[in-house]
């Protein structure tokens, strides 16, 4: 494009990650008449899994329900690694013939609405210039920025190596080396086995308080026993269900009868790690559900603390010194030629719109103002969408949902001559909290995000069930403003 040409396409997705992808073959898919493209900021596919580096990234959910509902994933692990994900996406890609659709090395700057146009109008770093009609963004939840690190005291003494997982340094060698995670996160989770595996003398996981942690069988025997008597597709169809209905069900036996699950899961700790195991490392304030379960394939994070390669200590940093840190209450010393701040990311502050600066009629953008609706759309915000996945099952469950009902909107737009669509709440909705879980960085995010309504559209459900009927057969037009 040259720099003061303007290219117009009836929808821009931005983001080619797992939602920018799979909201480009639906629209290939069920919108042919519709022209679109799909702006990514990298110079690869994949998003988040090209993003970070760290050792042992991996899915946080089962593969049967993360990989996408038009191509399912095919592979036996119940969870998949970095390497294996990108090559599925890969896969889609080129099965879907979507290459041609993406323009890579493209960092959207600003995104403005014009009403007396029915259009928006995107401009890019390079100063490029596209219009639409239709903006759908897929660029995730969270700041690629920089990773959220507290100012732990005396964290400048330290003079080992610093990393936090959203910046990884590859060169590092971890072999012999003495290392300390910080949170107890599914990141953390994740990295302890892995760096034993890399060769680390000692990995000790420095938790302010527990997690809830899980493991997974890490291979998919329920489907590997359906291939056997069922045709491969069909198999992975009756799994991906089954795996659905273990999530919903498993999550509302969690709500419903949180004392329950919690000894559930306690028991399986003692399990793994021996009936001396010090369960105040294990069992958190807060109950089931209120935050994300952890999970661990083949059990590998007990497996790691048994074999006295990993411990745990639990307590609030006092401080860092030259050679580690010291855990306040019990005052333990812990000396680290690496530490590893596993702290968690920091929500876009411009939700959902990442780092775009965007602009209604000329009215800057301020999420707390605008609701939620089918946590798809805004409220008063036209001709927009963007994917957000679960935060109680895979992602991807919820943003094949979305990128269906966008072309829904789209070819409804189309029949009807309508030019603009958009939500408006009524007088009878109350505002609630969009974030149900207590996640740190979901409680440092409430109050700068939309809220959510109590009743219609505007309630955030968080099950895929009820979601995939109500957004299948519910009123298109409940909840919107339409305008020729």
């Amino acid at each position: 494009l040259k720099m003061t040409e303007e290219k117009y396409f009836d929808c821009i997705v931005v983001g080619a990650g797992i939602s920018g992808i799979g909201a480009g073959y639906h629209l290939q898919k069920f919108c042919p008449t519709e022209t679109f493209t799909i702006l990514e900021n990298r110079a690869s596919l994949g998003g988040t899994w090209d993003f970070f580096n760290y050792p042992g990234l991996r899915s946080d959910s089962d593969m049967l329900t993360f990989g996408y509902s038009f191509y399912h994933w095919n592979r036996s692990e119940t969870l998949a690694g970095k390497k294996n994900i990108l090559g599925y996406l890969n896969e889609v890609v080129t099965k879907f013939d979507l290459a041609k659709r993406i323009r890579f090395n493209t960092n959207v700057n600003s995104a403005s609405w014009n009403s007396s146009e029915a259009k928006w109008t995107i401009t890019t770093s390079k100063g490029e210039v596209y219009k639409c009609k239709f903006l759908f963004m897929c660029g995730g939840y969270y700041s690629y920025d920089k990773g959220y690190n507290p100012d732990f005291p005396g964290k400048d003494k330290f003079q080992g190596k610093l990393l936090h997982p959203q910046n990884w340094d590859t060169s590092v060698d971890m072999k012999g080396k003495k290392i300390v995670v910080i949170g107890s996160g599914a990141t953390a989770i994740t990295l302890i086995p892995e760096l034993v595996k890399m060769g680390a003398k000692h990995v000790t996981m420095v938790q302010r308080s527990p997690t809830y942690i899980l493991d997974v069988p890490g291979q998919d025997w329920m489907v590997a026993l359906l291939r056997l008597t069922l045709p491969s597709r069909v198999a992975t169809t009756v799994g991906r269900w089954g795996s659905i209905c273990i999530q919903v069900g498993m999550y509302k036996f969690c709500r419903m009868f949180p004392t329950f699950a919690k000894w559930i899961i306690n028991f399986n700790v003692k399990w793994h790690l021996g009936s001396n195991v010090d369960m105040k490392n294990f069992t958190p304030k807060y109950n089931p559900w209120d935050q994300r379960l952890c999970l661990c394939p083949d059990a590998d994070f007990f497996k790691a603390v048994r074999s006295n390669k990993a411990d745990i200590v639990t307590g609030p940093i006092e401080t860092f010194n030259e050679t580690g840190l010291v855990v306040g209450g019990s005052h333990v010393k812990i000396d680290a030629d690496v530490i590893v701040t596993a702290t968690g990311m920091n929500l876009q502050s411009n939700f959902p719109m990442s780092s775009v600066k965007t602009t209604v009629d000329g009215k800057v953008y301020n999420p707390p103002d605008h609701m939620l609706y089918r946590t798809l759309m805004l409220s008063n915000i036209p001709n927009f969408a963007f994917s957000f996945g679960y935060i109680n099952a895979s992602w991807t469950l919820k943003a094949d949902l979305i990128s269906r009902y966008v072309c829904k909107l789209l070819n409804h737009m189309r029949s009807d001559n309508i030019k603009i669509i958009t939500p408006v709440v009524g007088n009878d909705v109350q505002k609630l909290t969009a974030l149900p879980l207590s996640s740190g960085y979901m409680n440092r995010a409430n109050g700068n995000i939309p809220c959510v309504g109590d009743r219609g559209p505007w309630v955030a459900r968080h099950n895929f069930i009820s979601d995939r009927y109500n957004m299948e057969y519910s009123n298109l037009e409940e909840g919107l403003v339409f305008s020729k």
